[in-house]
């Protein structure tokens, strides 16, 4: 799917339209729509990386025309991403290792 009608179809599943997704990030509504009919090209570098960011899309792999599929979290994985992405490997990795932690404590039906 080219890369103008992956983010088309993400900014209508998103947020429904396009004035409610250019309100979000604070471009003009203008500047979407003319990025839908002239393409990538005419698109300033820090608007389309608020673009990729508000959609959860990976800007290199959009630019490499093989975006990475959205998946749908919910609020709190999308906070625990944003505070742990920028943190060391080690510290990613206590992180999952406690996840994994009260997952089985709640497996074993010690958590209530």
């Amino acid at each position: 799917m080219p890369q103008v009608d992956y983010l088309k179809e993400e900014i209508s599943r998103q947020y429904g339209n396009v004035s409610k997704f250019a309100e979000h990030i604070g471009v003009p509504a203008t500047t979407i729509r003319n990025m839908f009919t002239r393409g990538l090209d005419g698109i300033g570098t820090g608007t389309m990386v608020r673009i990729c960011d508000a959609l959860h899309i990976d800007i290199s792999s959009l630019m490499r025309d093989e975006p990475k599929k959205q998946l749908d979290f919910d609020d709190f994985t999308y906070a625990l991403y944003n505070e742990s992405r920028d943190l060391p490997e080690e510290k990613k990795q206590m992180l999952l290792e406690m996840a994994r932690f009260f997952n089985k404590e709640l497996q074993n039906g010690k958590e209530g």
